[in-house]
């Protein structure tokens, strides 16, 4: 939970509670256009055959229910095709709770997904952070160049940066402790 994150850097620097950055809330029919576009790029520089090899296998890339907390919203939010099933009722007993400016930062900033899992702007609830980092961490490897298609894996260059991110991935996920 982030929440206690917060609150302890809230009582180490004496923010006395003051938000450092809480962007204003975007309607949702401009939530709904950019996550299209954000999708449709999505899918346009990554191979599908591949995402769905991916996502069987490593689990990567998966919807994630999200609710957006200043519309009072649940929903899904998937990589390869945007926002949908809104609800004003709970769908899913796992989702993160994150604000509507936050989800419009994530999907218009190019480091918008590493960006939301570093600043902790959102609240997992039965979600662990791996299945999170693991659902959205395609767009930050596309936002540093790699790309899920057959060129990637052809050039030797890649693979070796595709294993190494894996290690550190792997390294860092045991150090924090965060396996099921």
């Amino acid at each position: 939970n982030n929440d206690n994150n917060l609150n302890h850097y809230d009582e180490l620097y004496n923010y006395n509670n003051q938000y450092l950055h809480y962007p204003q809330s975007i309607e949702i029919k401009k939530l709904k256009f950019t996550a299209m576009l954000f999708s449709k790029k999505f899918v346009e520089i990554n191979n599908r055959f591949i995402m769905f090899i991916v996502k069987k296998i490593l689990g990567v890339g998966k919807p994630i229910y999200i609710f957006i907390k200043d519309h009072k919203i649940f929903a899904i939010l998937d990589l390869q095709k945007g926002i949908y099933n809104l609800s004003k009722e709970n769908i899913s007993n796992k989702y993160i709770e994150l604000s509507s400016g936050i989800l419009y930062e994530m999907l218009t900033k190019p480091w918008g997904v590493d960006t939301l899992i570093i600043s902790g702007c959102f609240r997992c609830v039965s979600y662990d952070l791996k299945d999170i980092v693991s659902s959205l961490n395609i767009a930050n490897l596309n936002s540093a160049g790699f790309y899920l298609n057959f060129r990637t894996f052809l050039r030797f260059r890649n693979i070796k940066s595709l294993l190494k991110i894996y290690r550190v991935w792997s390294n860092w996920e045991s150090a924090i402790s965060i396996r099921k």
